[in-house]
């Protein structure tokens, strides 16, 4: 912006060498009587001015354009930052509990083994029970024997 500023000026200097009636040439065209000369140059050097002056207050109205762009940006920039830093940490959460997630299904993974283990076995498990039954069976068996 301030390259900006300092080219205009630049710019407005070189017109005001370039295109304006110096004091000199005012004092000379005042010495020859010559009237119509000097109006026409003093007209030419006005409009000419007017158009300088619109080309510096368009270009101002750019610079105050470019600036303000420039403060939306900075404010854009700005909440994107404070979103990241909010989201960061609900990305951390969530890192944090698929994590967590993954331990919990290594877990169930190795009990469900476990449960797929004693399925097979059920047979053996329940077979217990039964064995004692006709132990006791034997048992009462022989009870009665014994006892007649």
């Amino acid at each position: 912006v301030r390259n900006l500023i300092e080219k205009i000026s630049s710019q407005t200097e070189d017109m005001e060498k370039r295109h304006f009636t110096t004091d000199d040439e005012l004092e000379d065209m005042l010495q020859r009587d010559n009237l119509a000369i000097f109006i026409s140059n003093i007209h030419s050097d006005a409009q000419f001015s007017n158009r300088a002056l619109s080309e510096i207050e368009r270009r101002h109205q750019d610079i105050i354009s470019l600036e303000y762009s420039i403060k939306e940006l900075h404010e854009i920039f700005t909440d994107t930052a404070m979103l990241l830093e909010i989201q960061g940490e609900l990305i951390n959460n969530i890192e944090k509990n698929v994590t967590s997630a993954g331990e919990c299904i290594h877990a169930s993974k190795e009990e469900t083994h476990k449960a797929l283990g004693y399925k097979k076995n059920r047979y053996k498990v329940v077979s217990l029970p039964s064995f004692f039954q006709s132990f006791r069976r034997q048992a009462i068996s022989n009870h009665r024997l014994l006892s007649w």
